[in-house]
């Protein structure tokens, strides 16, 4: 497994380590040159395989791979693969010790195994692709690029569950600037269109999802690609020995803390348009759904956030009354996040700890010691960045944190803002609902209420600032609404241990006949 995962970033890293080879010209010493750069980290076993073999061209080397040559012998019995042809990459010497790097072609790949003695396969289609971008040997990646596909499928049959899975086209385009301290700046962008997939199961119904389209983006700033690309080929280099000396694991260490934090921060945003999914019973589905990911800060003061929306709900028709349909919410939000985060503080002292010869780098005693080190004062906090929910009879957002002791997740406190607009229209809706469902009286009734707590934000709006502290008081625009929780009484809470079947505490030195029963002592005169 170890030896594919080699050739697999190797092959990943295509012309890496190279770039003193465009220099020459192209012929046959050229290409054996970047032959040997390509292969330098494989055991000698697969490159016998002759998987791998680069020849000069008309300006330029073409590099041919045979994955099916590398697996001759090694699948596991009753596996077969059918359809995996040899694929071409052609390789042009570019200015700046860069090579332009292009190709194209089809791919159809059908593989045979048995899954609880039951024979399944699947096939893997691309219709066609190709791409065209500039590679730089210096941080093992492109710096720039262009990608598309067509006729993107996926099935598999037999087994526990069947998939068929499909994309009408793809396309990616990625670029990059250097940055700061010899890092990069990346931003890539692409859609995938037409998406579609079946699922069968045995013990439920065949679910159907699909989107129109797809769209995508991602930002990568400070990417410390050539200290990344110096620990991987580090570890590619060293994966042969059973067991790193004192100084390889010194060397590993040192590769690592200088690839930290390997990036300042990463943007990612998604976007499904149309999403749909289906049973047989009933159709669901959004206009749009966004997500987005932000991972930002650099070690010590790092930021993890999530944020959520989906617009424009479809539902089924007479799921939902009539006389509820205007509570459906047609916009809703969700973000939340984690920040101050010393993830930085926590890798250096488990570079520090580990030992790489050992099937666990550390013990679970040193790991949950570690943790402690992400959150210095013991507690955790979640941000609620934005919670938000619009539909035709109210308009409602909240803000707030919510922080729980690391030990003890019954030590609780919270801070809210929550506002709603037109909530003087919403309680005239749910009124009105109410003729037809007597039940919503109850939530007209709670509705007031709540106005009688809030504050007159202006405009129509209404405001709560709510305040939950650890000791369980509550309160609502500074007005306690709930007082502190009582202590819980049991002798263990106490701090005194539970009595013996006598009735004497075990550690006790007093005798039990000096203990009275407490209606003894208590006699009404």
């Amino acid at each position: 497994m170890q030896r594919k995962t080699s050739a697999a970033m190797c092959l990943a890293g295509a012309l890496f380590a190279c770039g003193t080879t465009q220099a020459a010209d192209i012929d046959q010493a050229g290409a054996d040159k970047l032959k040997a750069s390509l292969t330098h980290y494989l055991p000698k076993d697969l490159l016998d395989t002759g998987f791998l073999s680069v020849k000069p061209a008309t300006g330029r080397y073409e590099i041919v791979t045979d994955i099916m040559k590398l697996l001759a012998g090694k699948l596991p019995p009753e596996t077969t693969v059918t359809g995996l042809k040899p694929f071409t990459v052609f390789a042009t010497p570019a200015e700046k010790d860069l090579w332009k790097v292009e190709g194209d072609g089809n791919f159809d790949v059908t593989a045979g195994y048995k899954i609880a003695d039951a024979p399944a396969t699947m096939r893997y289609i691309i219709s066609n692709y190709s791409y065209t971008g500039l590679f730089d040997p210096a941080i093992a990646y492109m710096r720039n690029g262009t990608f598309t596909a067509s006729g993107l499928k996926l099935s598999t049959t037999g087994g526990t569950e069947q998939i068929d899975a499909r994309f009408g086209g793809m396309n990616y385009v990625v670029s990059s600037t250097d940055a700061a301290g010899g890092a990069l700046d990346f931003t890539g962008s692409g859609t995938l269109s037409d998406f579609y997939e079946k699922v069968v199961s045995p013990n439920t119904p065949p679910v159907e999802i699909s989107a129109d389209s797809i769209a995508f983006d991602a930002t990568v700033k400070g990417a410390m690609l050539r200290e990344i690309r110096d620990l991987v080929f580090f570890v590619l280099d060293n994966m042969k020995h059973k067991d790193l000396t004192d100084a390889q694991q010194q060397e590993l260490k040192a590769k690592a803390l200088a690839a930290l934090p390997f990036a300042s921060s990463i943007d990612e945003n998604i976007r499904l348009n149309n999403l749909n999914v289906a049973t047989a019973q009933a159709r669901f589905g959004v206009k749009t759904f966004d997500y987005g990911l932000n991972l930002s800060g650099a070690g010590d003061a790092m930021r993890f956030g999530v944020s959520m929306k989906a617009a424009d709900p479809i539902l089924p028709a007479g799921l939902v009354p009539s006389v509820y349909a205007s509570l459906v919410p047609q916009q809703t939000e969700v973000s939340f996040s984690m920040a101050d985060m010393k993830i930085g503080e926590f890798l250096r002292k488990f570079l520090e700890k580990a030992d790489f010869n050992k099937k666990e780098p550390i013990s679970d005693a040193e790991g949950a010691e570690l943790v402690k080190l992400i959150f210095p004062d013991g507690k955790v906090a979640m941000t609620f960045d934005r919670i938000a929910a619009r539909a035709p009879t109210y308009d409602v957002e909240m803000s707030g944190k919510l922080t729980s002791a690391l030990e003890n997740t019954k030590q609780v406190s919270m801070t809210a803002t929550v506002i709603a607009r037109n909530f003087d229209a919403t309680i005239a809706a749910i009124q009105e609902a109410a003729k037809a469902d007597p039940q919503l009286n109850q939530v007209s009734f709670g509705l007031m209420m709540a106005k009688g707590f809030a504050k007159d934000d202006g405009g129509g709006k209404q405001r709560w600032e709510v305040e939950v502290r650890e000791d369980g008081s509550v309160d609502i625009n500074g007005q306690q609404v709930k007082g502190p929780d009582t202590l819980d009484e049991e002798p263990e809470a106490l701090g005194t241990e539970e009595p013996d079947a006598l009735g004497t505490p075990e550690d006790s030195d007093e005798p039990a006949t000096d203990a009275q029963p407490e209606t003894e002592q208590q006699q009404p005169e």
